[in-house]
């Protein structure tokens, strides 16, 4: 949880300061936003790799502990019904 956290503040910390530069560089418009959604997007997919790798790790780790546990009770109820 705490990687999918810092992946975010990263993202949003990016989408600021990309807001602050366009906004220094033109009025705060509709345009202005969209533009610095999309530079951040972009910005964000080349400079926040690692963290988002990690972030995916960790993610992929969660599901397959979760999988097995299910797994596992499963069999047990199975095993209670025979």
């Amino acid at each position: 949880m705490k990687t999918v956290f810092l992946y975010s503040l990263a993202r949003l910390g990016l989408f600021a300061v990309v807001l602050g530069v366009l906004w220094l560089i033109a009025d705060l418009t509709l345009l202005t936003l969209v533009a610095a959604i999309v530079i951040s997007a972009l910005l964000s997919f080349l400079l926040l790799g690692p963290l988002r790798e990690q972030m995916v790790q960790r993610m992929v780790a969660r599901t397959e502990q979760r999988r097995a546990k299910r797994a596992g009770t499963d069999e047990n109820a199975e095993d209670k019904l025979s």
